[in-house]
């Protein structure tokens, strides 16, 4: 498998007392031949700022998810595998919700990428982001699950509204807040030249597509692209806690 260039950031933002983001990738020290194997996979979390303990719900879902894919044996359907682990770590959540009354009612988001075989896994739930640069085209792959979404997606607000909405922090799903969340399922076939950038919403509640995208267009590392990006959200005025992970097979 070809080597996969990345690089990550959480910072907390003035919104909380604690970051309640999370993110895990792949260490640096993992073996080739696991890599190889498994591939690689990407992992961020937002956890719910108006709920009990979201830092906690964050960690346990990003840390869970991300650890047990790597434990476990080689997984022939790697879509069903990780709806069936994201069912799982949201049952984990809700169970410690439950036998400890200061986590009552916490949560998170999810935004994961698995890219293994020449092949991208992502899946979310909530409304932290993954987006596909390629052919110089800048998309959103994954869909929020949020009042506003549905809004947009009907005609009544354009995308960039989004970002002015009064509603567009109220999410309609969350890992750890129903018994079984819904989950966004996407499979792509990997283009010749990609960049994904997984984000929260500390990026996209403040900053356009087309901001995103000419950064993107002219970055030259993926360290320098993720803090132009960062910096972008303070400018704009973001105070929610911002993280990024980006994936390039061709920025180093």
């Amino acid at each position: 498998m070809q080597k996969l260039n990345y690089y990550s950031l959480t910072r907390k933002g003035y919104k909380s007392d604690k970051n309640e983001d999370h993110i895990s990738v792949p260490s640096k020290k993992f073996k080739p031949e696991m890599m190889e194997k498994k591939g690689y996979f990407f992992v961020l979390c937002d956890g719910l700022g108006g709920h009990s303990a979201g830092e906690i719900a964050s960690k346990i879902c990003g840390r869970t998810l991300f650890g047990k894919y790597y434990d476990d044996k080689i997984h022939e359907n790697k879509s069903l595998w990780l709806i069936n682990a994201i069912n799982t770590v949201n049952i984990i959540i809700r169970g410690i919700a439950k036998d400890f009354p200061e986590y009552e009612g916490m949560g998170t988001t999810l935004v994961s990428l698995l890219i293994s075989e020449n092949i991208a896994y992502i899946n979310n739930v909530g409304d932290s982001r993954l987006y596909l640069y390629a052919h110089k085209k800048f998309e959103q792959i994954t869909e929020d699950q949020s009042p506003a979404w549905d809004d947009y997606m009907n005609g009544y607000l354009t995308k960039d509204d989004l970002i002015k909405c009064k509603y567009k922090n109220i999410i309609s799903e969350a890992i750890g807040l129903l018994d079984e969340p819904t989950i966004n399922s996407y499979r792509l076939e990997l283009p010749e030249k990609y960049f994904f950038m997984l984000c929260s919403d500390g990026i996209t509640d403040e900053c356009l597509d087309d901001e995103l995208k000419q950064i993107i267009d002219s970055c030259s590392s993926l360290q320098e692209c993720s803090m132009q990006l960062y910096n972008l959200a303070i400018e704009k005025g973001s105070i929610d806690d911002i993280s990024i992970i980006l994936v390039s097979n061709y920025i180093e």
